[in-house]
């Protein structure tokens, strides 16, 4: 199984659309992804050893406290039940290590989408790890959006609708990140496994509706 190394690409939203449009023809649409149980000796995941992070600044301290921004991790409602913790999940283990490495990650004002560089197989399914990260200056209940992942030019993901909701997600504060995994069809499994060259990654998250 090849890996690769802390590459973070984060697409920043520059603005929240509230309201209802209508789903485009063509479009995919999904709810959020949750894994109920992970077992880590039938998980797998490709984690690696944090790395100095490419291409982005992501480690400047809040000037006039001198604290990091971010770095909360909120756990889903399924992970909340199973009390995960990093010394029981790989994927929450995954996650903090990813916001300690990476403590203001996002840009202030916007909704933000990080590829932690890493994906994850369960029962013969995988997943892209991603975080959303909440820095709108709104606390986000239930919003819908579209995701579009690509590697080389080649889609992943295209407008794909994601339907985020409070009940099945939790809620997500300000200054907050939350686990996203995206599925992959299994005629892409191949060419997410090859992923090595951030430079090369291409995600864009649009039409976000909040729906509190």
């Amino acid at each position: 199984m090849k890996s690769w190394k802390w590459l973070i690409v984060t697409i920043a939203i520059s603005s929240i659309l509230t309201g209802c449009t209508n789903q485009d023809e063509g479009e995919t649409q999904t709810e959020v992804e949750t894994v109920e149980d992970t077992d880590p000796q039938t998980t797998e995941t490709n984690t690696n050893e944090p790395s100095e992070v490419t291409d982005l600044e992501m480690n400047e301290k809040d000037e006039e406290t001198g604290e990091s921004v971010t770095g909360e991790l909120v756990l889903s409602k399924p992970y909340e039940e199973l009390n995960a913790t990093a010394e029981s999940n790989p994927l929450v283990k995954l996650a903090e290590d990813f916001l300690a490495a990476n403590p203001n990650i996002g840009e202030e004002g916007l909704l933000n989408v990080s590829y932690t560089g890493n994906w994850y197989e369960e029962e013969e399914q995988l997943y892209g790890v991603f975080l959303l990260t909440n820095r709108t200056g709104m606390v986000i209940n239930d919003m819908d959006f579209r995701f579009s992942w690509a590697y080389d030019g080649q889609p992943v993901v295209e407008n794909q609708v994601i339907n985020y909701r409070e009940f099945d997600m939790n809620t997500l504060p300000e200054n907050a990140s939350i686990l996203l995994l995206i599925p992959v069809d299994p005629a892409k499994e191949e060419l997410v496994k090859s992923m090595s060259e951030s430079e090369d990654l291409y995600l864009s998250i649009s039409h976000i509706e909040v729906l509190n």
